[in-house]
Formats: C-alpha cells, sequence, structure tokens
C-alpha cells in the first residue's frame, strides 16, 4: 500500500508540475542569515515551497527528489534563479543593496552544455550584481565531478559569483575536495547541531572545522 500511495502521489507531481511552473505556483521563501557577532540579517538563503492553487502546500522532500529523477529540477532551480534576481531588484530600489541570497543548484545543471550562458541570462535580465548571488552546490557534487567542477566554479568567479558548498559533513567529506576546489563558503549540516552528541564531540569538530575553513581563506554557515 505504502508502494502504491507513493506512485499515485509522483504521478499527480508530474502530471501537474508543467503548469505548476507556468502559474508561479512555487513560492521563494527567504530563510535568513544572521551574524553571530551583531545578530545583523547578513543574507538569506532561497528555499521553494509549492502552493496550490486550493491553498494545501507541497513540501519540498515530496517533489524535490522527483524532479531531480526526472530533470524537471533544472527549470525549477533557473526559475528560483530568476524569483531571487527580481526580488534583490526590488531590495535595491529600497536601498537595501548589501544583502546576498543563496540559491541551489542541482547536479544536473552541471551536466547541461548551456548552463553557464543562461545564468548569465538571468543575470543580465534583472540587470542583477551577480556578486549578490551564491550559487550554492552540494558536497556529492564536487567529489563526483572533481576535475569539472574546478573549471565550472573558475567559470563562476570569472562571472563574478561566490560559490558556497552545501551540507558539508554530511556524508565522506574529504579535505581534498576543499584543497581543490576553490569554494567561498562552507556550509556545514545541521546534524552538527542535532543535539545528539553522545561522545561530547561536537564543539571540538565544529570549532576545528571553522578555524580550518578561515584559514584557508572560506567563509562558513
Amino acid at each position: 500500500d505504502g508502494l502504491h500511495d507513493k506512485e499515485v502521489k509522483r504521478n499527480e507531481i508530474e502530471q501537474c508540475m508543467h503548469a505548476a511552473l507556468d502559474n508561479r505556483e512555487f513560492k521563494m521563501y527567504l530563510q535568513p542569515k544572521v551574524l553571530l557577532n551583531t545578530s545583523a540579517v547578513c543574507g538569506a538563503e532561497a528555499l521553494v515551497r509549492w502552493i496550490r492553487p486550493d491553498g494545501s502546500l507541497i513540501y519540498p522532500d515530496e517533489f524535490i527528489p522527483v524532479f531531480e529523477q526526472n530533470g524537471f529540477i533544472t527549470d525549477l532551480d533557473m526559475y528560483m534563479l530568476e524569483e531571487a534576481c527580481a526580488f534583490l531588484k526590488r531590495l535595491e530600489k529600497n536601498g537595501y543593496a548589501d544583502i546576498c541570497i543563496s540559491v541551489n543548484q542541482s547536479r544536473i545543471l552541471f551536466y547541461k552544455a548551456d548552463y553557464l550562458n543562461e545564468i548569465q541570462r538571468i543575470i543580465h535580465k534583472y540587470h542583477c550584481d551577480p556578486s549578490r548571488i551564491i550559487l550554492e552546490v552540494t558536497e556529492g557534487i564536487t567529489m563526483d565531478n572533481l576535475d569539472e567542477m574546478k573549471v565550472l566554479v573558475r567559470e563562476l568567479h570569472k562571472m563574478g559569483f561566490a560559490v558556497s558548498m552545501d551540507d558539508f559533513g554530511s556524508g565522506y567529506s574529504s579535505l581534498n575536495m576543499l584543497k581543490e576546489v576553490p569554494v567561498d563558503i562552507l556550509k556545514l549540516d545541521m546534524r552538527f547541531l542535532a543535539g545528539n552528541d553522545v561522545f561530547g564531540r561536537e564543539a571540538s569538530i565544529l570549532a576545528s572545522i571553522v578555524h580550518m575553513a578561515h584559514d584557508i581563506g572560506m567563509a562558513t554557515v
């Protein structure tokens, strides 16, 4: 029964995903980033929620895996990048020119030959400063395609983007990856703060990672 229900849900999602994107049912929610020493909001991460016409909410853990499997995630990621750029322009008009927004980028995007051209098109469309967009990639993408990621990150830097490594510490984190790929920001996996520190090691591990990141010129989230 569980497998059947899951398949029914998947079919429902796939049947209405294109219309949902056209109807702008995917909404950008912003999770603030706060400086720990001043409590000032310095930026935000763009999160996506799917709100159906009847007001019901579909959470990312229901539709993101489906989109990653069928490839629709690339359309959604570009849509969210556009939403972030449009919002930043509105902020700028209201006098807030120093806020940065992080936008997730799925692994499928990095296999698209026109990826760099597409994000360049969006930036130009909204006259958005690329330095105010942080492109977030997962640790797994980098480990799977180390050489390709080196080249891609360099190209993104040339365009003015910063790159963040998401969920560091959630898998087989590689220090060699930090040495090889010039990402700008290290985002620690939230499980470091989950409160299940059985052996009393959490604080020391966190402190060591933060110090190491800062020593090699990376910011931490």
